[in-house]
């Protein structure tokens, strides 16, 4: 957000000492650039959000695989003897797939929640750099009128 104010405090300081047409110009370069960024940012959260679910389903198969695997005795203890497949067995390997499974849902709602964040700051530098350019139009017409008022004004005066 910083970046999107000091970008709008030198957008609007350049209207007083850049010609209207190459803040214009510098306009629609800045609003090519947003677009570009709101891409990037919408691929990056569809890619995280992926990730996310990949995870979420190795986890499933994993749940899944070592409940078969203790059940037959092929998950061993350090000492190399199996694991006894018991309740408080299945109760603990339930607690932390969910705890991985909170993990997981958590890094989805907080990656949304970034994206959010990130796609109204867009949205914001966007909408500034629209009132840039309808101030940067209402420059060039108030020099037109005064422009014309100047010689209007000195042609009474020759006369």
């Amino acid at each position: 957000m910083k970046k999107l104010l000091v970008f709008g405090f030198l957008a609007l300081s350049s209207l007083a000492c850049s010609p209207p047409m190459a803040t214009l110009t510098l306009v629609e370069q800045a609003k090519g650039a947003l677009a570009e960024a709101r891409k990037r940012e919408i691929s990056l959260h569809e890619k995280l959000i992926k990730a996310e679910n990949k995870n979420l389903k190795a986890l499933d198969q994993g749940f899944d695989s070592d409940v078969r695997l203790c059940a037959a005795g092929q998950i061993k203890k350090p000492d190399g003897t199996p694991v006894v497949f018991s309740p408080e067995w299945v109760i603990t390997s339930r607690k932390a797939y969910s705890a991985g499974v909170l993990l997981t849902a958590t890094n989805i709602q907080t990656q949304t929640s970034a994206h959010a964040n990130a796609l109204d700051n867009l949205s914001v530098g966007e909408e500034m750099l629209e009132k840039v350019s309808t101030i940067v139009v209402m420059q060039q017409n108030l020099n037109q009128n005064v422009k014309g008022w100047i010689l209007g004004a000195t042609k009474k005066v020759g006369q």
